[in-house]
């Protein structure tokens, strides 16, 4: 008795591949939306003192650095450079450094101390991801249902 193949696993993780890798970058997207929209409010962190305030209008930034001088009062956007920074790629959401260290108020470089500014961990409690990973499960379902139906029906 002879068997000959006529399905390929490779066409299978082909298209699982790319729906795994769609879930993904959804779910980057909306993680890094829910950040930015935290921060662009800046109502739902600890304000800023009024020593930051009158140093923002003075045109210091960070430990004196000269910056331009703005009279916005939001945390964590004075020139925009974190916001700015974000970026979601197929390992994650990238963004300056210094983002994470106000988010856990742990700036290794520093003496100075910071208030603690979680707009990551809000972002991340907000984020639908459930949505995401329901959605996108039922694609992988569908992906295998289209393979098997294809390779197994005609056996």
């Amino acid at each position: 008795m002879k068997f000959k193949t006529t399905y390929s696993f490779e066409k299978l993780k082909k298209s699982l591949d790319l729906v795994i890798e769609n879930a993904l970058k959804e779910s980057g997207d909306k993680y890094k939306t829910s950040m930015e929209k935290i921060l662009d409010d800046g109502k739902r962190l600890e304000p800023l003192s009024q020593i930051r305030i009158d140093n923002r209008k003075a045109g210091y930034g960070w430990m004196g650095k000269p910056v331009p001088p703005t009279a916005d009062t939001r945390p964590l956007i004075q020139t925009g450079k974190l916001r700015n920074s974000m970026r979601v790629s197929k390992e994650g959401v990238y963004m300056e450094d210094y983002g994470i260290e106000h988010d856990r108020a742990t700036f290794k470089d520093s003496k100075i101390q910071v208030d603690e500014r979680p707009f990551i961990r809000m972002s991340l409690d907000e984020t639908k991801l459930t949505d995401v990973a329901k959605k996108y499960y039922n694609k992988l379902k569908k992906a295998f249902k289209k393979w098997a139906i294809k390779n197994f029906m005609n056996l």
